[in-house]
């Protein structure tokens, strides 16, 4: 679920940074939304769906997330022994929020299924890292084009090195006859962050993100600001405030002229999302939510346990502005090749600049 100029490089920043925070709570929102509606109190502490089993068997990752503490709930048991989470112990200081406390570590993925074109796969991927706590969070997108290796995954599906979104989809393909194909590709590129970041996800959150077009026109257009005019797929984008439809908002969300328009498409995914969060906020709405509910139960996939999100959601809407750092790899850590991947430059340049912008 996501589940993104002319403008000055100051509002630039400023619009990025407000739509990015509204992406991760409107996320958790449509999941809630989906599951509110299922939820009985017999499984109300249950995850939804698997957890993530992450093959940890190499030195201790250059990020280590600290396990959360629910105060509402038992702690959720692990797939394995092999993740290493360290608890939160020893802080007799730590004020539980919203009936949580420590810090989490989230992957959400919004996967595509060849909408527009190719690359099909995980389209919009971000990692988010909330502590407690302190009461911060970042968010960190990595680009669908990274060029990744993939020694975790060498043995079972023959790959070395792969493009990240298309991971997804490839894994996905892969595991065509098992119904848990989508888990499987969303646990693939988790164990592929790790791999090459250092990064311990604690929990995912996956969506089919071709439903937003029936949830788009399930609520009669959504309106954005675009910051700059373009044309893309025969649709015309004029610079300023527009009506939506679903097959135009996905247009938009999707389009990326060439992969160094990739942080361009990152911000207009976020447009819309915002545009979406300030729509499904108005009274107008309420009575469709049963038919959203209808078009989006079956696009998503999440560990989360319902009282999980619920204390996210309480928690997103406590974080300040200022509490939140948006961050994804710079640019000018990136090679374009003449394929079009985007080739790493100096890997343990990157993970250092990784691993300090998690370090909180």
């Amino acid at each position: 679920m996501i589940i993104f100029l002319i403008a000055t490089q100051d509002e630039e920043k400023s619009m990025s940074r407000r739509n990015i925070i509204t992406a991760v709570i409107i996320s958790f929102a449509i999941i809630a939304l989906c599951t509110a509606a299922v939820a009985s109190l017999f499984i109300f502490r249950s995850p939804l769906s698997q957890q993530l089993n992450l093959n940890i068997t190499t030195p201790t990752p250059i990020l280590q997330p600290t396990l959360p503490l629910f105060a509402t709930e038992e702690p959720q048991p692990q797939p394995t022994p092999t993740r290493m989470m360290t608890p939160t112990v020893g802080i007799p200081t730590s004020i539980t929020q919203c009936g949580m406390k420590g810090s989490m570590t989230i992957l959400l993925l919004g996967r595509d299924n060849n909408y527009w074109e190719l690359p099909s796969g995980a389209d919009a991927i971000r990692v988010v890292r909330i502590n407690f706590d302190q009461q911060k969070a970042l968010i960190f997108t990595f680009p669908r084009d990274l060029w990744v290796a993939t020694p975790s995954l060498t043995e079972n599906y023959s790959i070395s090195k792969i493009r990240l979104g298309p991971l997804y989809t490839t894994i996905k393909n892969t595991e065509a006859n098992n119904k848990n194909a989508d888990f499987l590709a969303t646990n693939a590129v988790a164990q592929t962050l790790y791999d090459n970041f250092g990064i311990v996800t604690n929990h995912y959150v996956t969506l089919n993100e071709t439903v937003l077009a029936d949830v788009v026109d399930g609520i009669n257009g959504i309106e954005v600001d675009v910051p700059k005019g373009f044309k893309a797929y025969g649709i015309t984008f004029e610079a300023g405030k527009q009506m939506m439809d679903g097959k135009k908002t996905m247009a938009y969300l999707r389009y990326a002229e060439s992969q160094k328009d990739e942080w361009n498409r990152i911000n207009r995914q976020n447009l819309v999302i915002k545009a979406l969060q300030d729509k499904l906020s108005t009274p107008s709405v309420f009575p469709r939510i049963p038919e959203l509910f209808q078009k989006t139960r079956q696009a998503v996939i999440t560990d989360f346990s319902p009282t999980n999100i619920v204390g996210l959601s309480c928690v997103g809407s406590q974080i300040s502005m200022n509490q939140v750092t948006i961050d994804t790899i710079p640019q000018e850590y990136i090679s374009i090749t003449n394929e079009k991947l985007m080739v790493i430059k100096d890997i343990n340049q990157l993970k250092e600049y990784v691993s300090k912008a998690f370090d909180f």
